[in-house]
């Protein structure tokens, strides 16, 4: 325990008088005992000694204390044993090498600033409004001849055929191809339930950071709880010796404006593969700060060999009772 002492007022006018200063420590919390206070003095207005007395009532550990009486008032500033807990706030913490910060659990980012909660329900939950649901339409044609923006979305993956799907290639399928390593879950159906012949969004994913969906809404409410999701599977068949690049993909919410600042982010980890082709929810929560936003879903990863994979079932929901999830102007 450090104490320092600035007896800025002390009148010490007598260079022989001592002034005796009596100090009450009930409070001071030590674990050592039958120790003596070493005291260091700075005077720089008198040359005798200034004797100190401690009480230490609730303690007998040695207690180092500073005393700078360069003038005459006696300030005196006591730091506990222990180390001070610092409380994380999304105001004060800059993650850097001078400020230490530790952000709750749904918060990233330098400031904390980034809200990283996951989905409300890993299963489908009909509770409250959808804004918008995707689940690509069906057909007896195994490839849709729809493309992304005719579900408003825009993708950076190119529209291709069958005969030229390659990597960086996407296509809307109502089952999976044969692929040509005969690694994938062949003929394997899309998620959504009692859609007969429905089309999923398949992905032959190549470039880290490329962006697989991007869709902007418009008139959400600030200060809403919303969920952003999708349906995802890893279209690679597990097989013994062969190791594959597994799908990762972040999910992004940002203000639609030229900053584009980050309002939210979750990734889903690796989609693993598996000996049956396996569905399954991720996305994030988020509180909209802008009535405006940008969804996105980009690849953290890029490959040749693996890295494909099928979504589904794309979904923003409001995640309040009573509430559309739509705030209009007027």
């Amino acid at each position: 325990t450090l104490i320092a002492i600035d007896s800025t007022e002390i009148d010490s006018t007598e260079t022989s008088s001592t002034a005796p200063i009596a100090i009450d420590s009930a409070e001071m919390d030590s674990t050592e005992t039958s120790s003596t206070v070493p005291i260091a003095v700075d005077s720089t207005e008198t040359s005798s000694p200034v004797p100190i007395t401690v009480d230490l009532t609730e303690s007998s550990s040695s207690v180092p204390i500073a005393i700078d009486s360069t003038e005459t008032t006696t300030t005196i500033t006591s730091t506990s044993s222990t180390t001070p807990q610092h409380t994380s706030s999304i105001f004060d913490c800059k993650n850097n090498e001078e400020d230490y910060c530790e952000c709750s659990n749904d918060f990233i980012g330098a400031s904390c600033e980034i809200q990283s909660d996951d989905v409300c329900s890993k299963q489908d939950n009909n509770t409250y409004e959808s804004l918008f649901f995707i689940t690509f339409g069906s057909g007896s044609d195994r490839f849709s001849s729809k493309t992304a923006s005719d579900f408003n979305f825009k993708t950076d993956l190119k529209k291709e055929s069958w005969s030229n799907f390659n990597p960086g290639a996407y296509a809307f399928v109502n089952s999976v191809p044969s692929s040509l390593t005969v690694l994938w879950h062949d003929a394997a159906k899309d998620h959504t339930t009692n859609d007969t012949d429905g089309y999923m969004y398949l992905a032959d994913v190549e470039n880290v950071n490329g962006t697989l969906f991007n869709y902007n809404i418009t008139n959400l409410c600030v200060g809403v709880d919303y969920e952003y999701s999708a349906y995802f599977t890893n279209i690679m068949r597990k097989m013994r010796r062969i190791s594959v690049t597994e799908p990762n993909i972040r999910f992004e919410v940002r203000a639609v404006h030229k900053k584009g600042d980050l309002i939210a982010k979750k990734s889903t980890g690796d989609i693993p593969v598996y000996q049956h082709m396996t569905w399954s929810k991720h996305g994030l929560s988020f509180v909209a700060k802008s009535s405006s936003v940008v969804l996105l879903m980009i690849s953290n990863v890029g490959a040749h060999w693996g890295n494909d994979l099928a979504i589904d079932d794309i979904q923003l929901r409001v995640s309040s009772a009573n509430q559309t999830g739509f705030c209009y102007p007027g």
